[in-house]
């Protein structure tokens, strides 16, 4: 993910970015943790915040923020 994050404690595992084929200009972007703990206690990382408030700049209406559980992960490779 990059060295802004190298070293760093309840850091990201994984991100994934889609674009949505059916409207143009409509991205997703799923970020992973190894846990829900983690998750949270990035969320209350100043260094997040400030990351949220460069992406918000960059969007056309505010972000919507959604905590899902992964129920199913199958790799294919």
């Amino acid at each position: 993910m990059g060295s802004r994050l190298d070293g760093r404690e309840n850091s990201p595992t994984r991100r994934l970015i889609l674009r949505d084929r059916n409207r143009p200009g409509r991205y997703f972007g799923v970020i992973e943790f190894n846990s829900y703990e983690e998750a949270m206690q990035n969320n209350d990382d100043p260094e997040t915040s400030k990351f949220a408030e460069q992406m918000s700049a960059l969007c056309t209406r505010p972000p919507s923020f959604t905590d899902c559980d992964v129920v199913d992960l199958t790799d294919f490779t």
